[in-house]
């Protein structure tokens, strides 16, 4: 009908304003609708996402109102988690440009920061409507909305954009990196059985990925508590047996990647900071990635093990001294890595096309061998070529 054809434009209007960046206008439109779809909510809060939270955070909690009332009424059926996924991802992108120092201030005693409350708090509520009201069960958190939890987890004690201070209280960092890290090893556990309860892979590239993350930037070693709350300059401490623990934990992960198809530039950068250059080496190889380990890579993907995702430039000397650039692919044979996988390396033997110099050397024979067979050659024909064009020129 024509509401339903009203609705649908509106919504198209929405994608619009999402993927140009107009949050103003979104809110504008969205308050228009009359009966607004699940895809009217979803097109607003990622337009929202290129806002600023102080600006419309008042905007986010009425569209958020009017979303549980229409979940409850039944009017947005059926249900699915789609919305409050896109409004987990809109958090983590208003903490990431606000700020990282962003906690809870009405618990003093409370330290765990205001983002992984905050989604903590929405998958609850979630998990609560699904249970409590017909018909809801869709917005039961899937394996989405729980990476996105790991994803808010990892951005804890991010003071990345705090540079001015040269002080950072680490106890404080300590209880809100411990609290994070709890987070992480509940929810990664949760994501492991859904992926032996249902049968179906429910892990993706980025779930590992912003565990592995959690692991590395979370562990004791990244703050150490001190006593009491004195505030003291930033500074390193090593522990060796707990760097240790994380090393193995991440090079754990990473093996699971290699057997899923999971290892996306992320997880390689992950386990690049986690260890030397040399053990690196060792265990991913060098060159180009086997095939098995990226084959299920569905955000940020990498070709070769130092995170590309195209054909290295090799320089070269030519005759005459003047260096050029070429591009070449990687032979099927190379080097193999510390977990036996073979993690292929440029050959010498390769051009630009990626045909072997050894199989040209073997056409070049041939085509000679032709040759001298039916008495032809190139300079031969293309004289008998001029000469009957001269009979044809002088007969006319």
């Amino acid at each position: 009908n024509y509401a339903t054809m009203l609705t649908h434009a509106y919504d198209l209007v929405l994608t619009s304003c999402a993927n140009c960046k107009q949050p103003r206008l979104a809110v504008a439109l969205f308050q228009e609708v009359q009966s607004p779809t699940e895809n009217t909510f979803l097109f607003t809060i990622q337009s929202l996402s290129h806002g600023n939270r102080n600006e419309y955070s008042s905007d986010l909690d009425l569209i958020l109102k009017d979303l549980s009332n229409k979940y409850i009424s039944g009017e947005l059926v059926p249900a699915t988690t789609t919305v409050y996924n896109a409004l987990l991802e809109l958090y983590c992108k208003w903490y990431r440009r606000n700020g990282s120092n962003a906690i809870h201030e009405e618990d003093e005693g409370d330290r765990t920061p205001f983002l992984l409350n905050i989604v903590h708090e929405q998958l609850e509520k979630m998990e609560e409507m699904a249970f409590t009201h017909e018909g809801l069960i869709g917005l039961q958190p899937d394996s989405t909305s729980l990476t996105l939890l790991l994803k808010a987890c990892s951005m804890t004690g991010n003071t990345s954009n705090d540079q001015n201070t040269a002080t950072v209280n680490y106890h404080q960092q300590y209880q809100q990196r411990k609290k994070a890290l709890e987070f992480a090893h509940a929810t990664f556990q949760k994501l492991s059985d859904m992926d032996k309860e249902e049968g179906t892979p429910k892990m993706t590239d980025d779930s590992y990925y912003y565990y592995m993350k959690c692991i590395l930037t979370l562990s004791p070693t990244a703050a150490k508590p001190v006593e009491d709350d004195i505030v003291i300059a930033v500074k390193e401490e090593d522990d060796k047996s707990t760097s240790s623990d994380t090393f193995k934990t991440i090079n754990s992960l990473f093996l699971q990647c290699c057997k899923k198809g999971l290892v996306n530039r992320n997880v390689l950068d992950v386990l690049r900071k986690s260890t030397t250059p040399d053990e690196f080496k060792k265990i991913v190889g060098e060159g180009r990635l086997p095939n098995q380990w990226i084959e299920n890579v569905a955000s940020i993907n990498a070709l070769y093990t130092n995170g590309r995702t195209t054909n290295a430039t090799v320089t070269t000397p030519s005759k005459h001294g003047v260096t050029s650039s070429t591009k070449r692919t990687v032979s099927s044979a190379g080097t193999k890595s510390h977990h036996g996988k073979s993690s292929r390396n440029f050959s010498k033997n390769e051009t630009s096309d990626g045909k072997n110099i050894k199989d040209n050397e073997k056409r070049r024979h041939y085509y000679a061998s032709t040759v001298k067979k039916n008495g032809w050659s190139p300079k031969k024909n293309s004289d008998n070529k001029s000469n009957k064009r001269g009979k044809r020129q002088g007969g006319k």
